[in-house]
């Protein structure tokens, strides 16, 4: 029984504290049905069992939504690795360049070709997701073409 609960994460067992409440108040309801109890306090207690379970609901919902939120920003932080990453491989093929004597590489033509379309896209209406799915790019470094862009374009 032990290793029951220990192989149980955190939201399995509120899960299961709510289910075995839920069921209590149904015993409740029988017990108060055989007992004779007055309507009134019939319809009270379904009242609290009604309750309960918008709480639960509304709870839910919340979860769901902090979970969506921590979704977005890991897929920006790896993003932002991402391109972090991107910009040290660039730092050391320049080290190692100059002190072979070669000059510095250039960008890619692909990472041009990309930046392009990356905007096109853009202007075409299309979302950051979309975007980083038909470019194949991580989202992070979508954000971080358009927001260079919007940097660069004077202010009307």
């Amino acid at each position: 029984m032990e290793s029951l609960f220990v192989q149980m994460d955190w939201n399995t067992g509120l899960q299961l504290l709510v289910d075995l409440g839920l069921l209590a108040l149904l015993a409740g309801l029988f017990l108060s049905r055989r007992r004779n109890r007055s309507e009134a306090e019939l319809r009270a207690l379904i009242g609290t069992f009604e309750g309960i379970v918008s709480e639960t609901k509304s709870l839910a919902d919340e979860f769901e939504t902090n979970i969506q939120e921590r979704a977005r920003l890991i897929q920006r932080i790896l993003g932002l690795l991402d391109e972090k990453l991107e910009q040290a491989r660039d730092t050391l093929a320049r080290l190692e360049a100059r002190s072979a004597g070669a000059p510095p590489p250039t960008a890619p033509p692909r990472e041009r070709k990309d930046t392009a379309s990356i905007l096109q896209l853009a202007r075409s209406g299309l979302s950051v997701q979309e975007i980083a799915q038909a470019t194949q790019r991580p989202v992070g470094e979508v954000e971080l073409v358009l927001s260079l862009d919007k940097l660069a374009r004077p202010k009307r």
